[in-house]
């Protein structure tokens, strides 16, 4: 099933309804990977409702500061990686923002969410990235979107979007942002954002610090 947007809003009614695995850390641990379902289907799940809604007139950097400074520090930031940032982070340049971000997912201190069509398209573009690739396999964690979405014009975008909206990312992390790719500032609760800006945020700030 698509979902399409009309025009720069989403229609107002528009979801996505999934289950996540309550058990899914512990999956985590043993190697295997969270489970989603649909909604109502088996038991002892958690279900999510995620609605979208127009977009905010404030920048997504407003998010992070309405949400109290213990609860931001007690729950990590949900990331979804575009491969851009992937690609930029193995550049060798001074003041990589791309290549922060990465090392905060290497300590856990963000937690990197993908998908399988996302890891076949990061393998694909970082062929020759094979060791970079497999040092951030065991940090990756991966959902299942059960719908398919239709909303940006560059197809498999859709796969990331599909991937923050099932997961309630916090940001979507990217450098296209030029029309017909992540051309909005959020999409229903999801913020896109540059690696340069994200960085930049008042409740990332602490996390680089601890990189140190």
């Amino acid at each position: 099933m698509a979902s399409k947007f009309s025009g720069a809003c989403a229609p107002a009614k528009w979801r996505l309804l999934f289950c996540h695995d309550s058990h899914s850390d512990r999956a985590r641990k043993s190697g295997s990977v969270p489970t989603l379902t649909r909604l109502g289907e088996g038991s002892g799940k958690e279900s999510r409702e995620i609605h979208d809604r127009r977009p905010s007139r404030r920048f997504c950097r407003a998010k992070a500061a309405a949400t109290p400074v213990a609860y931001r520090a007690a729950v990590p930031l949900k990331l979804v990686l575009d491969t851009c940032i992937l690609k930029l982070a193995t550049l060798r340049t001074a003041d990589n923002p791309a290549a922060l971000i990465i090392e905060l997912g290497l300590h856990d201190l963000v937690e990197l969410w993908t998908a399988p069509a996302i890891l076949e398209e990061y393998t694909d573009v970082l062929a020759d990235e094979s060791l970079f690739l497999a040092e951030l396999a065991g940090h990756f964690q991966v959902c299942y979107p059960l719908t398919a979405l239709a909303v940006i014009r560059h197809e498999p975008d859709n796969r990331f979007l599909e991937c923050a909206l099932a997961v309630n990312a916090d940001y979507l992390i990217t450098v296209n942002t030029a029309k017909g790719h992540f051309d909005q500032r959020r999409y229903g609760e999801v913020c896109v954002i540059t690696p340069g800006r994200f960085i930049n945020l008042t409740s990332v700030q602490p996390l680089i610090h601890r990189l140190s």
